[in-house]
């Protein structure tokens, strides 16, 4: 099964190429997700800013804010209060 939209292939334009070397460490290959992302350009770069902060946090304070963000199975919020 082929992908419906395929993932940017080297060489690519110079935008996508800066947006995927900051995505990736090091020398690495980029992974398919992030070169499908790249084929626009200002996607992949909100997703990076997202997942960087999203990393940045630390295990705890990931957590917290997960369960802050999920609703209880019977639809109220995980806080009392609200968000």
């Amino acid at each position: 099964m082929s992908a419906r939209i395929p993932p940017v292939e080297a060489p690519c334009s110079p935008e996508a190429a800066a947006v995927l070397r900051r995505m990736m460490p090091g020398d690495e290959e980029p992974l398919a997700l992030f070169r499908l992302y790249a084929r626009k350009v200002p996607l992949a770069e909100a997703l990076h800013g997202w997942g960087s902060y999203e990393l940045g946090l630390g295990l705890r304070d990931r957590e917290v804010k997960r369960f802050r963000e999920v609703p209880l199975p019977d639809g109220s919020a995980a806080e009392e209060g609200g968000r």
